[in-house]
């Protein structure tokens, strides 16, 4: 008899190493309505530039473990760091009145802004596979929209986005 239960057993080298590190309080959204976030350092240190030169000395957000992310949308910071811990996107069922593209490409922008390139390749990765995605009818889905690679690279960078 066969089991298909997944064997979860690792050797401890492959630990994950940031458990152990210090906590980042990341403060994400408009003052009136911040939401507070928590982060292991060398998880986010590892992928986002951004946080790791912020974690410098003599920086205050490195002597404070705290960062602030004013001009960030709590809902996609959260995606941004659900990604971070577990390398899945959630977003097949979307949060509030976006669709599916709208989050993905506010999570690249975020990226970009974090300065972390595997993120941005992991949500290229996605917005190709759900441009590959069809509805009931056998139609490609769209949601009315064309979303390409170069729409996602001017727009995070500032640029003309027609």
């Amino acid at each position: 008899m066969t089991s298909t239960t997944k064997d979860v057993r690792v050797p401890r080298s492959s630990a994950a190493s940031y458990v152990t590190t210090p906590i980042i309080r990341v403060i994400v959204g408009e003052a009136e309505l911040p939401r507070e976030f928590f982060v292991h350092k060398r998880l986010i240190c590892a992928r986002s530039e951004f946080f790791k030169n912020a974690m410098k000395e003599p920086w205050k957000e490195a002597e404070e473990h705290k960062v602030t992310l004013s001009e960030a949308e709590p809902d996609i910071f959260a995606l941004y760091l659900e990604l971070l811990y577990t390398d899945l996107l959630y977003t097949k069922e979307p949060i509030g009145p976006s669709d599916e593209y709208d989050q993905l490409c506010k999570v690249y922008v975020l990226a970009e802004m974090l300065m972390d390139d595997q993120t941005k390749d992991f949500l290229l990765a996605a917005v190709r596979a759900k441009s590959e995605e069809r509805d009931a009818d056998g139609t490609g889905f769209t949601s009315g929209v064309a979303v390409r690679p170069d729409y996602l690279r001017r727009n995070s960078q500032g640029g003309p986005t027609s």
